[in-house]
């Protein structure tokens, strides 16, 4: 179908209007949904809210322990008051690389954050952070079920992926501590969206992921190696707008900070789901395997674009994950955009894999288990090979 309804766009995948293959319903259509199903959007909002209170109240009522339920909203709600205040946004311990005391909450994501909810310093935490976790969760909620819906995916697909996000164990994580992962799954999907019909409001949608979550740079390299100009001209017009901004209001400094306390990152002691496939290259080859690392990528990435459009953002994706210097199980909820947008099942079920493996604490006794650590990520890496593969294909006949 075509711009007056929702589906699959058959025009081949090259280009902007055909990049990822979906078309959305028009503004009237997609008001009437909203209507009809007012029940399903009012319920992504209050069953958030919900859980979280109870919640808390089980926090309250259980013995005394560092809290937990909206820990992160703590650490982004204490940077605003630094950046409110002049102060630097990072802690020393941060900066030196030691490793945080129990129930110390640390800000791990750039200036721009910090600055942009500066005037919010002062609010409460609790609430700031119960908000932000509600209206990030719906987001994500709706920009799934949009492009899910237009992609034809099953309806029984659509509401597991929804339950995915409340429920296993990256997306509990992501709504007891009020992460940003869920508003970054708002973001790619809503991108993947808009790219067709909106390519510079696409392009603009990446820049703010991209800023707020910079492991994701490699969506950048896929905007370029697509070689479509408005897209680009939309992501560097915003980017560097809000890259402006953020030295105008603080300056280098906070930029600074930033680097050096992200490349401190792992030796602060922080255990993720996985290994770094960069960390994991240096131990084995030698530092003269990363640059041949980043060659391979790029020229895998600039091969697959032009050719198989959702291997390529995938893998721009999955890239940006396991180049992190930290892994945690919810940085693939980032893969759920493409569960939804995936015709071809066995592409389905390779992603679907990759989140359960992801989900496997490669922990033992409270102690890391390199083995079992190892394992899930040649789990996950292997089970992301399989989905790249297959996630061009037309969906299954049988």
């Amino acid at each position: 179908m075509r711009a007056g309804g929702a589906g699959v766009d058959p025009r081949p995948d090259n280009g902007e209007e055909g990049a990822m293959a979906i078309t959305l319903p028009t503004r009237h259509g997609i008001l009437a949904r909203l209507r009809a199903h007012a029940g399903l959007w009012l319920a992504l909002v209050l069953a958030p809210i919900a859980l979280i209170r109870a919640l808390q109240l089980a926090e309250r009522l259980g013995p005394p322990r560092d809290p937990v339920v909206l820990f992160d909203a703590a650490a982004y709600m204490a940077a605003a008051s630094r950046a409110a205040a002049g102060l630097p946004l990072y802690l020393p311990l941060q900066i030196d690389g030691a490793y945080p005391a129990s129930g110390l909450s640390l800000y791990l994501y750039p200036p721009l954050f910090a600055q942009l909810i500066a005037p919010l310093a002062g609010v409460d935490p609790l609430a700031i952070g119960t908000i932000f976790v509600v209206v990030s969760f719906a987001a994500a909620a709706v920009a799934l079920l949009a492009i899910g819906r237009a992609a034809g995916a099953p309806r029984v697909l659509l509401a597991g992926v929804i339950a995915a996000l409340l429920l296993i164990p990256g997306g509990f994580t992501t709504l007891v501590t009020a992460n940003i992962e869920y508003a970054i799954v708002a973001l790619l999907a809503s991108a993947i969206a808009l790219l067709p019909r909106r390519p510079m409001v696409a392009g603009a949608l990446i820049a703010i992921a991209v800023l707020w979550k910079p492991l994701l740079f490699p969506l950048g390299l896929w905007l370029l190696v697509r070689r479509e100009r408005r897209p680009i001209v939309g992501a560097l017009t915003l980017g560097g707008a809000a890259m402006m901004g953020s030295l105008v209001v603080g300056g280098i400094a906070p930029w600074s900070d930033y680097l050096r306390a992200t490349a401190n990152l792992t030796s602060m002691g922080l255990v993720g789901v996985t290994y770094s496939l960069g960390d994991l290259a240096r131990t084995l080859v030698g530092p003269a395997a990363l640059p041949l690392l980043a060659l391979l990528f790029a020229l895998t990435l600039g091969w697959l674009a032009p050719r198989r459009p959702r291997a390529a953002l995938l893998l721009a994706v999955a890239g940006g994950i396991f180049a992190a210097p930290v892994i945690w199980g919810r940085y693939l909820l980032l893969l759920l955009p493409f569960v939804v947008v995936a015709r071809d099942r066995l592409a389905r079920a390779a992603l679907l894999t990759a989140l359960a493996i992801g989900t496997i604490e490669p922990r033992i006794d409270g102690s890391d288990s390199p083995v079992l650590r190892l394992a899930v990520t040649i789990g996950v890496v292997g089970s992301l090979a399989l989905a790249a593969a297959r996630i061009d294909r037309e969906r299954d006949r049988g």
